[in-house]
């Protein structure tokens, strides 16, 4: 009698993990998919970004060399700026350098020279700030993208003469 329970029982144990393993392996493609994000393609088409990051690099024969960055979030109308300057800017205290952002007529749309902090080596220590300053209407304008002739600059100024300025490119999302 305890055989035949045994038995019973090891045959019933051995039914069940062979339907387990049988219905197990036959997962349907589309619930798949839904699993594994890894298997979708093709879906990432339809993304909206909104976020703009664009950058200025200065190297030039004035001798300004650096880099600032600008990005904004489309949910808040602050941008992030960092940048540093390796050189270009001699004697701080003597002379009163500038850098402001200008849109793409020439008129100054925001002045970053409080941002900078000098390094007395001739550039500055690395920056970073949060400004209030809509970064998708200075690139693009109030219509959303629009063909200009000359985009917007980034400026480096001492006093109220220009050293050197260099386009505003946008970098991401990439068009």
């Amino acid at each position: 009698m305890n055989m035949k329970i045994t038995y019973f029982v090891l045959v019933l144990t051995l039914l069940f993990i062979t339907i387990k393993e049988l219905t197990a392996a036959r997962i349907p493609q589309n619930s798949q998919r839904d699993v594994n994000p890894l298997l979708k393609r093709g879906d990432d088409k339809k993304k909206c970004y909104d976020y703009v990051v664009a950058t200025a690099e200065f190297d030039d024969d004035n001798g300004v060399t650096g880099l600032v960055t600008l990005s904004q979030d489309d949910q808040c109308d602050k941008t992030f700026v960092d940048g540093l300057f390796s050189r270009g800017f001699d004697n701080p205290d003597k002379n009163c350098y500038g850098l402001i952002l200008e849109d793409c007529d020439g008129n100054v749309a925001y002045n970053l020279t409080e941002e900078l902090c000098f390094d007395g080596h001739g550039g500055t220590k690395p920056f970073q700030d949060y400004i209030h300053f809509d970064l998708f209407e200075f690139l693009y304008g109030k219509g959303g993208k629009r063909k200009r002739q000359a985009g917007p600059t980034l400026a480096v100024t001492n006093g109220a003469q220009p050293i050197t300025s260099t386009t505003v490119t946008p970098k991401a999302p990439a068009s």
